[in-house]
C-alpha cells in the first residue's frame, strides 16, 4: 500500500479549503476536449449523480487529466478512485468467472471450473491490493487496505453464495448448453453506442455494459447478472439501456430483444419489476439526465465545472461507505 499512502497523504496535510482550490482550478483550466475527457453518459454516472454531487465531482472531473498534471491534491483523488469495496471486487470476480466458463462453451472448449477461477482470482486481488502491487497491469486498492473493514461480514462466505447461485441457476445452465455461434457478446468492455440530437452536445457516447448477448436469427436475448444491492428502479432503468443499446447496435425493434435479469445474491431471474422500459422512453430517461448533469457545467464547449456547484450531500451515512471521505475530511 505504499504507492496508495504516499499519494493521499497530501490530503491529510493541507487544509479541506486549500485543496478545494485547487481542485476547482484544475476543473474549471480549458483544455482541449480529448476523447478521454469528452463528456459521456452512463447509469453509473447518472446514479452518482443523483446519490451526491461532490462525490460525482470528484469522481468524473478532480480524478480526470492524472498524466498532465503535477498536482499532489489531483493525484490524491485519483487514487481515491481506486479504491474498490470488498463486495464490488467480489462481484467483479465472480461476473469474470461466468465470462470465461461462456467463452469457453463459445469457443467449442472444455469449461473451467468456475469456482477453483473465482478463488484463485479473488485471492490473487487480496493479494496484490495488500502488497500494493498492480493486477493485469491495473492498481486495485481494496476498502479494507484503504480504510479498514470489509463492510461485507465475511467475504469468503460472500463469494461462495454467489457462486453456488450462479451454478445452481437455470440461466447459467441453459447457457453452457447453447451452441457456440449464438453467442454475441460475453462481457465485453467499454460497450457503448453513439445518442445523437443531445441539446447542447449533439453527440454522445453512452455506455451500457450487459453481461451476455444471445443472437438467434433476429431474436437477442440479454442476460445481466447482479451481484450487489441494487433498486427495482436502477435495475428497470438499466435494462431500457441494454434494450435500446442491443436495438442500436444490432438494428433490431423493441419486440426483437429480450432481457433477463439474474439475481445472485437472491438466487433469481426474470424480467425487472414493472416491465423493460421501450426505446422512446428510455431515451427521455437519458436525456433528462444528461441535461441536468449539463446544467451544471461551467464551460459545455471545454467540459469545465467547479467545485463549488457540487456540494458534499448532508447524508453522513452516504461517507461512511464513499471512497472520497478522506478527499472530504469524513473518516
Amino acid at each position: 500500500m505504499g504507492q496508495f499512502l504516499y499519494n493521499t497523504h497530501i490530503l491529510t496535510e493541507i487544509p479541506l479549503a486549500d485543496s478545494e482550490a485547487i481542485l476547482d482550478a484544475h476543473t474549471l483550466e480549458q483544455v482541449p476536449v480529448t476523447r478521454w475527457t469528452a463528456f459521456s453518459w452512463s447509469h453509473s454516472r447518472h446514479t452518482l449523480f443523483a446519490t451526491c454531487r461532490r462525490r460525482y465531482y470528484l469522481h468524473y472531473y478532480g480524478s480526470r487529466r492524472i498524466r498532465e498534471t503535477n498536482s499532489r491534491v489531483v493525484r490524491a483523488i485519483w487514487w481515491l478512485k481506486q479504491i474498490t469495496p470488498m463486495s464490488a471486487w467480489i462481484g467483479t470476480v465472480v461476473h469474470e468467472a461466468a465470462a470465461a466458463a461462456l467463452r469457453a462453451v463459445r469457443d467449442g472448449m472444455p469449461v473451467p471450473d468456475v469456482r477453483v477461477l473465482a478463488r484463485e482470482r479473488f485471492a490473487a486481488g487480496l493479494e496484490a491490493s495488500a502488497r500494493g502491487r498492480k493486477l493485469d497491469g491495473r492498481w486495485l486498492v481494496l476498502w479494507p487496505d484503504a480504510y479498514g473493514g470489509s463492510g461485507t461480514g465475511s467475504p469468503e462466505e460472500l463469494l461462495e453464495g454467489l457462486l453456488d447461485n450462479l451454478l445452481a441457476s437455470d440461466t447459467y445452465k441453459s447457457l453452457t448448453n447453447l451452441p457456440g455461434g449464438l453467442f454475441q457478446e460475453i462481457d465485453e468492455a467499454f460497450q457503448s453506442f453513439e445518442l445523437e440530437g443531445i441539446a447542447r452536445l449533439g453527440t454522445v457516447r453512452t455506455f451500457a455494459i450487459p453481461d451476455v448477448l444471445i443472437l438467434n436469427d433476429r431474436t437477442l436475448r440479454i442476460v445481466d447478472w447482479k451481484t450487489g444491492s441494487t433498486t427495482p428502479d436502477s435495475v428497470r432503468w438499466q435494462a431500457g439501456i441494454y434494450q435500446l443499446y442491443a436495438g442500436l447496435t444490432y438494428d433490431l425493434q423493441e419486440e426483437e430483444i429480450s432481457v433477463e435479469i439474474v439475481d445472485l445474491t437472491q438466487g433469481s431471474s426474470g424480467e425487472p419489476a414493472g416491465g423493460t422500459p421501450g426505446f422512446a422512453e428510455t431515451r427521455a430517461f437519458i436525456e433528462t439526465s444528461i441535461a441536468e448533469m449539463v446544467d451544471l457545467m461551467a464551460d459545455v464547449d471545454y467540459h469545465t465545472v467547479s467545485i463549488r456547484d457540487f456540494p458534499m450531500t448532508d447524508d453522513l451515512t452516504l461517507c461512511q461507505t464513499c471512497n472520497f471521505k478522506r478527499a472530504c475530511r469524513r473518516e
